[in-house]
């Protein structure tokens, strides 16, 4: 049978992740556990598994399909997104985690109060899920133009899969499982993309077809208005693409991962971490697509799905990649996107869970609920969320006519940053009155829902820089009104700025036996790992292939071997 050796390295590997899931879900004895790990995480787990969570297939897809169309225009997301961790490290990070708060929502009740606490769990459960749908689209494109799967079964299989996954796991499952993919990853998607250049003989050749006729014309930083449908590409898209993923890597709910760590300054090196591996990952992600463009032009034009450059990362690794690695990079793209899944799943479930039941059982007099319960009533929400992910998926499967990426770009730019700028501004401008929220996420939705009905002439740039605006008018005027609060609200909001800036006391470097146990946990499946890995080695492949093959099984092993160290430490 046709991809027969993928099919079961897809699945023993997903065995060995749903394994580890299962083990370390015994960790989880509360919600803190469960949504944030209890924040006893260490901060290279934080780092990896948020490196990881911003990984999924729609890196591969969709940001693949800008790379085979313009080329290095779009290295400009992962320099937005590196902005934003450099941000991140220096303030949000350990701001955020300073607040001491379990949750997301916890943190919006300590800095607007208990109204937009209880909006915002309310507006997560209804729009929270988009994000992670789309994840779960993209996957489902990148597996079926590799594998020829149906699209609509590939949502239905995969989703209930990543639903298994995210119940059954919580934040622990999350970041070691992440931790693991990342190992794998990131050494296949380096040989991916040395393997390419490999193809040109060397990063000079390939860097030439950037000036080929041919190419020249797209593959340029700045493209002229008109080049591209949307004026996309254009200095005006680079400036709104930079604004509006650096605003997304900025605000509140994507920092709410920050909770996971030991203290502030775990939160500050997790970032970094992040940010590294980012800057690293961006042009390795970017390579094989635009070498597909260059080389398997055809190839790619053949697939069966709406938008064949979407595939052009696939298409590049399956002429590259030894027999057996294909399968492992698709698994390791389908564990990244079930981290994303989880970790969206984990943030609304948390919010329902520890902030908005409680408040309703506050309202209706009922006694709080036990930590079994809550527990029992985390995997239960997380069951309807993900029902809710994959219906959504199905949905956008049925749009012919849209794009992963024009899907996802429309998204945060009409919903997700307008109703996030709030947040990032209210860490950094202390006097803002409790009802601006509203006033700025409001202003900022007025562009989108313009052009909800007018909005033909509208471009993805118009709705970026009509959100910017209009909330930094909105801004404004709240700060000239926050003499109308009371002293009481005031004095709410010095006391929430002085934690959040004040490192805790336990700030510390030094290993706790949970830091062992992470250590040692992920160093065994780390060497377990490889070992399954060098299997591949008995399948039968040129020298070149099981050199690379090698490579990968070598990194991963020497990953082990540090984690196996560094746990052997005293205490």
């Amino acid at each position: 049978m046709e991809h027969t050796l993928e099919y079961i390295t897809i699945g023993v590997y997903l065995t060995f992740l749903l394994g580890i899931s299962i083990y370390v879900s015994r960790i989880n004895q509360n919600v803190s556990d469960y949504v944030r790990g209890g924040g006893q995480a260490a901060w290279w787990l934080v780092g990896s598994s948020a490196f990881m969570s911003s990984i999924s297939a729609y890196t591969f897809t969709a940001n693949g399909s800008l790379a085979y169309m313009a080329g290095p225009s779009a290295i400009i997301i992962y320099i937005a997104i590196c902005c934003g961790l450099v941000i991140s490290a220096v303030y949000i990070g350990p701001w955020i985690r300073q607040t001491e708060a379990v949750t997301f929502a916890d943190i919006i009740r300590q800095r607007f109060g208990p109204e937009v606490e209880q909006f915002w769990v309310y507006f997560s459960f209804l729009v929270g899920p988009l994000a992670s749908s789309v994840m779960l689209w993209a996957l489902a494109v990148f597996c079926s133009s590799v594998f020829g799967f149906p699209l609509i079964g590939t949502i239905l299989v995969l989703g209930l899969v990543v639903l298994f996954y995210s119940c059954t796991g919580g934040r622990w499952a999350v970041m070691a499982t992440d931790f693991l993919q990342g190992a794998i990853l990131v050494p296949i998607s380096i040989l991916i993309a040395v393997l390419c250049l490999v193809k040109f003989g060397g990063i000079g050749n390939f860097l030439e077809f950037f000036n080929k006729p041919e190419f020249a014309s797209d593959f340029k930083f700045i493209n002229s208005d008109g080049e591209f449908p949307g004026s996309k590409f254009t200095i005006a898209w680079i400036l709104a693409m930079f604004t509006m993923v650096f605003l997304k890597e900025t605000n509140f709910e994507k920092a709410d991962k920050y909770l996971s760590a030991k203290d502030g300054r775990s939160a500050r090196k997790s970032a970094i971490l992040s940010c590294v591996l980012m800057a690293i990952g961006g042009p390795v992600f970017l390579i094989p697509a635009m070498s597909a463009r260059f080389l398997y032009q055809d190839q790619v034009a053949a697939m069966a799905i709406q938008n064949p450059a979407e595939a052009a990362h696939a298409v590049a690794a399956i002429n590259v990649l030894p027999n057996g690695l294909t399968g492992i990079l698709v698994v390791a793209m389908f564990a990244a996107t079930m981290s994303s899944m989880d970790t969206g799943l984990n943030s609304v479930t948390g919010g329902i869970v520890n902030n908005l039941i409680p408040a309703l059982r506050r309202r209706f007099r009922k006694p709080p609920i036990g930590a079994v319960a809550q527990m029992r009533l985390c995997r239960g929400i997380t069951i309807v969320l993900g029902l809710i992910i994959i219906t959504y998926a199905l949905l956008f499967a049925k749009k012919p006519d849209l794009t992963i990426f024009d899907a996802y770009m429309f998204m945060n730019a009409a919903i997700i940053v307008p109703l996030g700028v709030p947040f990032a501004v209210s860490l950094f401008i202390k006097k803002l009155p409790r009802w601006s929220y509203f006033v700025i996420a409001g202003a900022g939705l007025t562009p989108s829902i313009y052009a909800y009905f007018n909005g033909d002439s509208w471009t993805f740039q118009d709705r970026v820089f009509g959100v910017v605006v209009f909330s930094a008018v909105a801004t404004l005027v709240c700060r000239l009104f926050y003499f109308t609060t009371t002293d009481e609200y005031r004095e709410r909001i010095e006391t929430f700025f002085t934690k959040m800036k004040t490192p805790a006391v336990s700030d510390s470097d030094e290993l706790t036996p949970q830091d062992h146990y992470q250590l040692s946990l992920l160093g065994n499946t780390s060497f377990i790992a490889s070992g399954f890995l060098c299997l591949l080695l008995l399948i039968p492949n040129s020298i070149g292939g099981r050199l690379s093959i090698l490579f990968v099984c070598g990194f991963v092993f020497t990953v082990g071997i540090l984690l196996k160290r560094a746990s052997k430490k005293k205490l």
